[in-house]
């Protein structure tokens, strides 16, 4: 039923898209988008209010509708890692799977809400958190603004241009002093960086440095620093500013929030019954192969310089938190194969090794959910938006997607065995696309800001 269903929506995304074209999220814009947030919680509280009455809502509240809806979301971001089309998310099948995992969400967030108890906190802050930041997201894409300037040293500037070439008036003037270009010995730029003076009216002005990683909020625009004039070199006059305004953030972080903290709570959950069960050969070898796997990489890192995105506070925390995440899921991956090999040659599977391998899912999981919520902070800082759906961030989307499907599976099935294991190692061939395959990828080549040049 839940496949049926997935499908369905598919099938009605395309047609639609046939009819009335691409999804436009400009007429989402304000107030209309507030007006719709408030139509859809208000649907969903009065769909579970009648849920007795409705078999429907029910159903849609268990695992069977879970699994599926989850499995087509994981098809659908996949085939928006391989191809890179801008059109995706403005595609009605992609828009109507996504919506009917928010709605899944939002109907069992309700539930947990009406009957709330302490213990079920750490499923409340996940469902109910990715609940927030995806609605809140989507809805207030329609209300962010970003627009480019390009500040000439000594000529105040205030107004910027949008993707469509449009000039906005802003609210303040940008006054650039100098631009700040360093470079490593090899040549590599180690930082840039623009010296400026912002005018408000009836407010003092300020002086400020805004460098990668280093934004300038005024008056609820976040300024960073973009790029430059590259045929200047290291004597450019230009610089190159973007200025982001973005209402929703505050929501958006709010369901960030709940979900580290439920992403916290799933894992010191998982270790403290793993510790009771004592399943010490696989920490052992966890916390053995991520020392390992760690000195190596700073080993590698120290001997290459870095580029200026990635000379940032959240550098040493994201990757170290993968570390774990990347190495709990390739253990399990290989008690997956174990497994196969066993049942291929006619023996049993261990029903205890499958254990180990589940709980190191949820242990994996969590650090990838504490990653990747690292990861869209630190985008934020960087460059101005939390998700741009990047090649590497739908990849991580999709490997995010495929693991939680399989604690749905495991969860709903847990007789399916072989069907598990396979998808533990096809999510793990993920992992891998997203950790290092995404650099010989044709649609992230030249497109992806995750790919850089370290030689």
């Amino acid at each position: 039923m839940g496949t049926i269903v997935a499908l369905g929506l598919v099938a009605i995304g395309l047609v639609l898209q046939l009819l009335v074209g691409p999804v436009c999220w400009q007429h989402l814009a304000w107030p209309f988008n507030l007006i719709l947030l408030i139509v859809y919680v208000g649907a969903l509280i009065g769909a579970y209010a009648y849920r007795r009455k409705l078999p429907a809502v029910r159903w849609s509240m268990c695992y069977k509708a879970a699994v599926p809806a989850l499995l087509v979301a994981s098809i659908a971001t996949l085939l928006h890692g391989l191809t890179n089309w801008d059109g995706t998310l403005r595609c009605w099948p992609f828009v109507l799977v996504y919506l009917w995992v928010a709605t899944i969400v939002g109907l069992v967030s309700i539930d947990r809400l009406a009957h709330f108890t302490w213990g079920r906190v750490p499923f409340l802050l996940n469902h109910l958190g990715l609940f927030i930041a995806l609605v809140s997201a989507t809805l207030g894409s329609a209300d962010m603004q970003r627009l480019k300037m390009q500040a000439v040293v000594d000529v105040p500037e205030w107004r910027a241009i949008d993707d469509d070439r449009l000039v906005h008036d802003l609210p303040f003037v940008i006054k650039l002093h100098r631009f700040i270009l360093e470079r490593y010995p090899s040549g590599e730029p180690r930082r840039f960086a623009s010296e400026v003076d912002v005018l408000r009216e009836q407010k003092d002005a300020m002086h400020a440095v805004i460098g990668v990683n280093h934004p300038l909020i005024v008056d609820g625009w976040a300024i960073y620093q973009f790029s430059y004039d590259k045929s200047m070199g290291d004597e450019s006059p230009v610089s190159i500013l973007e200025l982001v305004r973005d209402p929703w953030l505050p929501a958006v972080y709010l369901g960030i929030a709940m979900l580290f903290a439920g992403a916290l709570c799933m894992l010191f959950s998982t270790i403290y019954k793993r510790w009771k069960r004592r399943f010490y050969i696989a920490d052992v070898v966890l916390i053995v192969s991520v020392c390992v796997v760690g000195w190596l990489f700073k080993h590698g890192m120290d001997a290459k310089p870095l580029v200026p995105a990635l000379q940032s506070l959240w550098f040493a925390p994201h990757v170290t938190v993968y570390m774990f995440c990347y190495t709990a899921l390739g253990i399990a991956m290989l008690i997956a194969i174990a497994q196969l090999v066993r049942e291929w040659r006619g023996h049993p599977v261990s029903l205890s090794m499958i254990a180990v391998a589940d709980q190191l899912v949820y242990v994996g999981l969590a650090f990838m959910t504490v990653g990747m919520l690292m990861g869209a902070v630190w985008a934020k800082e960087a460059w101005g938006h939390y998700w741009a759906w990047d090649p590497k961030e739908t990849w991580a989307a999709t490997t995010w997607l495929l693991y939680l499907t399989y604690i749905h599976l495991r969860l709903v099935s847990p007789h399916r065995v072989r069907l598990a294991m396979v998808m533990l190692i096809v999510s793990y061939m993920c992992i891998q696309m997203c950790w290092w395959g995404i650099n010989y990828l044709p649609s992230a080549q030249g497109m992806s800001v995750h790919t850089y040049d370290l030689s």
